[in-house]
Formats: structure tokens, sequence, C-alpha cells
């Protein structure tokens, strides 16, 4: 498991990926290379369960300083 703050993924290859949350509640989703895709802060383990190799660019959102 680990966490993300509010981010932005933008994926490079499609993929076949699975989400595992805390709770042990499971999610599968196929992505589209070319795609982005916004998530909330987020604590997660992610598998790829596709056929190839799966890339992509995650953008982490960080608070502005003072």
């Amino acid at each position: 498991m680990h966490s993300h703050p509010a981010s932005i993924v933008y994926y490079l290859t499609d993929a076949k990926v699975k989400y595992t949350y805390p709770d042990g509640r499971t999610e599968e989703r196929a992505v589209k290379a070319g795609t982005a895709f916004w998530i909330e802060a987020v604590r997660h383990d992610v598998e790829n369960v596709g056929a190839n190799e799966f890339h992509g660019v995650h953008i982490e959102l960080k608070e502005a300083t003072k």
C-alpha cells in the first residue's frame, strides 16, 4: 500500500490495472493510452493485471507555499 495526494495520471500505454484499498475493496480498470485520470487523495495498491507493460505519468499536486 502507498498513498498519493490529489493527483492526475496520464496513461502512456493501454493497460488493465487492479486497485486494492485498505478496506479490502478492489477495482479493475481498463485504461487507454493518451487519456488522463483525476484521483482524489488516496491510499491503495496497484497491480498490472493486463498482458502488456503499463506506463504512465503520475502528477501529484502540492499545496502552495506561503
